[in-house]
């Protein structure tokens, strides 16, 4: 059975989303830009972004 995209995409946030309740890793780029004054992302946000995206299109991407 071919899957579609959207069922291909929210196998891969499944699978990101299990990935990411064990750790999520920050490469030394990122941090440094979470890090940056005027950027000052935090983790929780990262967090927040990861488990509330729906799927993405094109040109659209959902949130719940």
């Amino acid at each position: 059975m071919n899957k579609t995209m959207s069922e291909k995409f929210n196998d891969i946030l499944s699978r990101v989303r299990a990935a990411a309740n064990k750790r999520i890793l920050f490469l030394p780029h990122a941090l440094s830009q979470m890090n940056a004054p005027e950027r000052m992302i935090t983790p929780q946000e990262i967090r927040a972004v990861i488990f509330s995206m729906l799927y993405v299109l094109p040109n659209q991407i959902t949130w719940q």
